[in-house]
Parts: structure tokens; C-alpha cells; sequence
């Protein structure tokens, strides 16, 4: 029988396999700890693979991973504003809630990523690959989405505002102010 204050043995074992498969994950690439809460702003992580990486709440503003390797990575929660993601292979990443605000993520791949709630507003998406991605209730205004595959996509609740859409035109041009009126046509 366990004591009043005694933790159970199983929670124990847990949190401390937890603590010693984050550090096990933890790693330096060009000075910056990659591992739990990592804070390298500004960063060149350029060409990195950091496929799988938990990166949970990272602040990676203004970081070069233009060429990285994150798929897979958990990026829940992570300060990517002003990030250059160019050319980044996102596959299956997690990016839900996710500041995105001004970056690049031009020609990137977000194949069935979550973008879910993520702020990306003035991020350029330009020739980027979100086929199958959930950007349901991200905020997408003043993004440019120029080309952009966006086939099988959750676009529920995006907040659209002076986007440029997928075929070049304004997301204000059109009679429901979105994105969504072309979708179809561009996509086949």
C-alpha cells in the first residue's frame, strides 16, 4: 500500500524515460541545442535533418532551415516568425498553433501537416506542397498562396484577408472574401 505523498511507481518510471529520451534527442547543429523548449533565434540550420525532431514551443524566430529536413518534427506551439523554411521538407509535421507570421515557406513540402490554428499571415506559401495538410482556423491573411497545392486540404475557418490565392488573384476580390472559389479548377 502506498503513503500519503508517495507518487506512484509507474508515473515515476514514466517521467523519468521522458526526461532521458528528451536528453537522449537533445543535439548541438551550428551552436544551437536542438532538443525540448529550444531558443535559437536567428540560427543557420540550413540543410539540417532534423526529421522527427521534438521541437515543442521552440523559439526559432528568424532561423535559416531553408533545405531542412523536419519531417515528422513536432513544432507544436513554435515561434517560426520570419523563419526562412524555403524549400523545407515539412511531410506530416506538426505545426499546430504555430507562429508562422512573415515566414518563408516558399516551395517547401506540408504534405499532410497540421497547420491547425497556426498564424501565418504574411507568410508566403508560394509553390508550396499542403496536399492533405490541416490548416483549419489558421489565419492566412495577407499570405501569398501563388501556386500553392492545396488538393484534400482542411481550409475550415482559415481567416482569409488580402490572401493571394492560389491562381495569383485577391482573396478581397472575390464574393466570400476567400481563397476557396478556385480550388477546385486550379487543383485538377
Amino acid at each position: 500500500m502506498r503513503k500519503p505523498g508517495q507518487q506512484p511507481c509507474g508515473l515515476v518510471v514514466m517521467l523519468l524515460l521522458s526526461i532521458v529520451v528528451q536528453a537522449e534527442e537533445s543535439r548541438t547543429i551550428n551552436g544551437c541545442e536542438i532538443g525540448t523548449f529550444t531558443a535559437c533565434e536567428g540560427a543557420d540550420l540550413s540543410g539540417v535533418d532534423l526529421a522527427g525532431a521534438y521541437l515543442d514551443s521552440a523559439q526559432l524566430a528568424n532561423v535559416n532551415l531553408s533545405g531542412a529536413n523536419l519531417s515528422g518534427a513536432n513544432l507544436y506551439g513554435a515561434d517560426l516568425s520570419g523563419a526562412n523554411l524555403s524549400g523545407a521538407n515539412l511531410n506530416q509535421a506538426n505545426l499546430g498553433g504555430a507562429d508562422l507570421g512573415s515566414a518563408d515557406l516558399s516551395g517547401a513540402t506540408l504534405a499532410s501537416a497540421n497547420l491547425s490554428g497556426a498564424y501565418i499571415s504574411r507568410g508566403n506559401l508560394s509553390d508550396a506542397d499542403l496536399t492533405s495538410a490541416d490548416l483549419g482556423f489558421a489565419d492566412l491573411q495577407m499570405s501569398n498562396l501563388s501556386g500553392a497545392k492545396l488538393q484534400e486540404a482542411n481550409l475550415r475557418s482559415v481567416t482569409w484577408s488580402n490572401t493571394i490565392c492560389v491562381d495569383g488573384s485577391n482573396s478581397d476580390d472575390h464574393i466570400r472574401g476567400s481563397c476557396l472559389f478556385d480550388l477546385k479548377d486550379s487543383q485538377e
